[in-house]
């Protein structure tokens, strides 16, 4: 049972105002209809899908820096590096 916060009268937990007075009951509304509510769970996604989406991007990234890297070192293991005037001078041979 709940009581009327204006007049004192005993209600029935159902009844939406004060059979006595007339005074409302305030009802709690469900979180779900709240407007902060559906704020913070279209932040929470925003976070986690670029969180996700960063990680990804990343990731690929590194693979391709990785490939960049094993040609370079396999070009300088090959032969030593000639100036212009010294290749052409092997192809005039």
């Amino acid at each position: 049972m709940k009581y009327c916060s204006k007049c004192g009268n005993e209600m029935d937990d159902n009844a939406p105002i004060c059979l006595k007075c007339g005074t409302p009951f305030k009802t709690k509304k469900p979180i779900i209809k709240k407007w902060w509510f559906w704020v913070l769970i279209t932040l929470a996604t925003i976070i986690i899908v670029g969180t996700v989406s960063e990680d990804d991007s990343s990731s690929a990234n590194s693979g391709s820096d990785s490939q960049i890297e094993s040609t370079e070192k396999a070009d300088d293991n090959s032969q030593p590096k000639l100036t212009y005037e010294e290749e052409i001078a092997t192809y005039n041979e």
